[in-house]
């Protein structure tokens, strides 16, 4: 890592890295990059987010050149960049929607949301060119639920349909929920893991992550 630190130093120094702000932050710009090899595109990305910060999209050619290029990026030094994926099973094929593959996309939407300026967001153009529903539409048709408040058991169940959810026997993947008799589990888009709501009559007595495959809860 130390070696790794010395080279990410070198290209933040190079004039090179200051000359391609001066030109991106022009009006109209276009740049082209000759001559580079290997990972070196990933290490100019990695100096030039660490120097300048700002909103960084990185288009590759595919979906496997996107994941290779993410993968890079955490092993040159990047916390956190972000894979942003298309929704479904096969990049076009629209009838087979990968229910982790929209997770992913919806947590990497609402952090570009929250984080305006910090973000590294790496993709390719089929999931670039696929709509993303407005963040102020995604608030405005939230269901709020909170420990301590009362729940309408059947009004939630209409919501869930209507937004698409399928009832199921025990959730499995996104867009599942359950009910078994106080205990409704909802596994919905946003999140890696689906929540569990336990019920004291019509009152939500707590909210909590688990795990589907162990059954076991993660944390409150």
């Amino acid at each position: 890592m130390v070696n790794l630190d010395k080279i990410l130093e070198i290209y933040e120094k190079d004039q090179r890295i200051e000359e391609l702000h001066k030109k991106l932050s022009s009006d109209k710009s276009k740049v082209v990059l000759l001559g580079h090899a290997g990972s070196q595109d990933c290490f100019i990305l990695s100096a030039f987010y660490q120097k300048y910060k700002g909103n960084h999209i990185y288009i590759a050619n595919t979906k496997e050149d996107a994941a290779y290029v993410y993968n890079s990026l955490i092993n040159i030094g990047i916390s956190k960049p972000h894979f942003f994926p298309d929704s479904f099973k096969r990049p076009l094929f629209y009838e087979e929607v990968d229910g982790n593959n929209s997770v992913e996309r919806t947590e990497c939407a609402h952090f570009i949301g929250e984080n305006q300026g910090k973000a590294v967001i790496v993709t390719y153009p089929e999931a670039f060119f696929e709509r993303v529903v407005d963040p102020k539409l995604l608030d405005a048709n939230k269901i709020d639920l909170r420990v301590g408040n009362d729940l309408d058991l059947d009004t939630l169940i209409e919501l869930l349909v209507n937004y698409g959810f399928t009832r199921t026997d025990f959730v499995y993947e996104p867009g599942n929920f359950s009910i078994r008799g106080g205990i409704i589990d909802i596994f919905n888009f946003g999140h890696e893991w689906p929540f569990r709501l336990e019920l004291f009559d019509e009152e939500i007595e707590s909210i909590r992550k688990f795990n589907p495959s162990l059954n076991s809860i993660l944390k409150k």
